[in-house]
């Protein structure tokens, strides 16, 4: 996939595509784990906790 264009609001929201959110499973509410390493922004779903 080709780098996409984003912009940040004033509040510091930031709109994933749809097409990109489509690809990585992303859904309203999921909770996602932000990391900031060398330069680059990941993002990723927050594992799910584990039930017993």
């Amino acid at each position: 996939m080709s780098p996409m264009k984003a912009t940040i609001d004033s509040a510091g929201r930031l709109v994933i595509p749809s097409s990109v959110r489509r690809q990585a499973g992303l859904r309203p509410g999921m909770p996602l784990d932000l990391r900031y390493r060398d330069g680059v922004i990941e993002v990723e779903p927050a594992p799910l906790p584990v039930r017993l």
